[in-house]
């Protein structure tokens, strides 16, 4: 197998029933190696582009046996699983990039565990002790979408609402109607966690629009004009325009993204990247993480727009991230961190908890309860318990999904919800 270029893809040999076997080599369309995969006995191993290792596992007869490890691109340990015959055994170990090992254990040990996650596990949530009173109510009236079977409810404005049920109770068509009825949808704000818009090019610099500042800034300091710190424009690596990788055309297979050679994948120019703020050329300061990038520029515009990505709990996204590399949850705080500046909005979130760490969630309660305060509508389509004991008020949908639901099971506080004898959420609540 070739690339487009003219260079092996892929190399090994078949049995004589056309199966693969021995060991396969796979490359990069620059010629470097990119894995080894065994199909009897040995090594299956792959690399990183620049070389390094970047996992091995031991293959007997075909089939993974030996412990396993990944490694992150500085050469430490990321994860190891131990197979025995193709099967995993044990405990999965796993360690951040500086290396520590946090936790390992069964689920039991953790609970009883020292560390962030043990404790949130043990601690239990209590009820909000008191519920904010909405400032005036919607009527969403004859509600038919989907599902729905001819409901009317009142949505309460100015405080969090969580709209809870099982999954296809018709929560996602509740406000969808609620959308289609309001009378001003310029106020109503839809965040969910499909694609917000965005290209190969796009981002979190690009969409909070402070990569313009950057490159002002370093047009100042250095006297110089500001498109050559554009990697769009005059300032982009002339072999890959800008891009940081090379796409090959695999015509009937999926196209291949390799680091572009000329760059290294920073996408600017070597001319460029001579110029320097704080010690630090234009590739050096979008590849900080935003939070680190407040540090760096404190007290100015660009510490002033990123400052929500903190808020939203994505001080670690780095500013130069591609945002096509990031998951639906991520992408849904990004665009949530967008919109923290405004007023008197009513925003819509699909399951803003999706892969977040329980320390993360009280911090987006924070943020919700911060942003109701501002004179915001806060209305979240959740199964989160915590989240749902933490609003102001919850209406439930079901009983069941599909034909079997769309119907108002329970509408008010959370506490009133524990006496809601229809309610399917109550038990989970007591």
């Amino acid at each position: 197998w070739w690339h487009p270029n003219g260079q092996v893809y892929q190399r090994g040999t078949y049995n004589d029933e056309g199966e693969k076997t021995g060991l396969w080599r796979i490359f990069y369309d620059n010629g470097a190696k990119c894995a080894e995969e065994c199909y009897d006995n040995g090594t299956t191993r792959q690399w990183y582009e620049n070389g390094k290792l970047k996992s091995e596992v031991p293959v007997v007869n075909g089939v993974k046996h030996g412990m396993y490890r990944a490694y992150f691109q500085n050469g430490k340990t990321q994860e190891e699983i131990n197979f025995v015959n193709g099967s995993r055994e044990g405990a999965t170990k796993e360690w951040y990039s500086n290396g520590k090992v946090l936790f390992e254990g069964t689920y039991d040990e953790l609970l009883k565990s020292d560390t962030l996650t043990g404790k949130m596990l043990r601690a239990s949530k209590a009820m909000k002790p008191k519920v904010r009173q909405p400032k005036d109510w919607f009527l969403l009236e004859h509600a038919q979408v989907h599902n729905l079977k001819d409901i009317s409810v009142r949505l309460p404005l100015e405080v969090i609402t969580v709209i809870a049920g099982v999954a296809g109770s018709g929560k996602s068509s509740l406000m969808e109607s609620f959308r289609n009825q309001y009378p001003e949808p310029e106020d109503v704000v839809y965040i969910s966690q499909k694609n917000i818009g965005i290209s190969l090019r796009s981002t979190p610099a690009t969409y909070l629009e402070v990569a313009d500042d950057i490159r002002k800034l370093f047009a100042k300091e250095n006297k110089t004009k500001v498109e050559l710190f554009s990697f769009n424009g005059k300032g982009g690596c002339p072999v890959c325009q800008g891009k940081g990788v090379i796409v090959s055309d695999m015509a009937f297979m999926d196209s291949i993204e390799t680091v572009c050679e000329a760059c290294g994948g920073l996408r600017y120019s070597n001319g460029v990247l001579s110029y320097k703020v704080h010690n630090l050329n234009i590739a050096e300061v979008m590849d900080l993480s935003a939070e680190k990038a407040c540090e760096l520029f404190s007290g100015t515009v660009i510490a002033e727009k990123l400052t929500p990505l903190l808020k939203v709990g994505l001080g670690y996204i780095h500013l130069n991230q591609s945002l096509s590399t990031l998951s639906g949850g991520e992408l849904q705080r990004i665009k949530l961190a967008s919109f923290l500046r405004e007023k008197g909005k009513i925003f819509i979130l699909d399951e803003p908890t999706d892969g977040l760490h329980l320390k993360d969630i009280d911090r987006l309660i924070s943020l919700f309860d911060t942003m109701v305060e501002l004179g915001n509508t806060i209305i979240l389509i959740e199964h989160n318990l915590e989240v749902l004991k933490s609003s102001d008020y919850v209406i439930e949908l079901g009983p069941k999904g599909g034909d079997q639901g769309g119907r108002i099971l329970f509408e008010g506080t959370p506490s009133e919800m524990l006496n809601a004898a229809k309610s399917v959420t109550r038990q989970y609540l007591l």
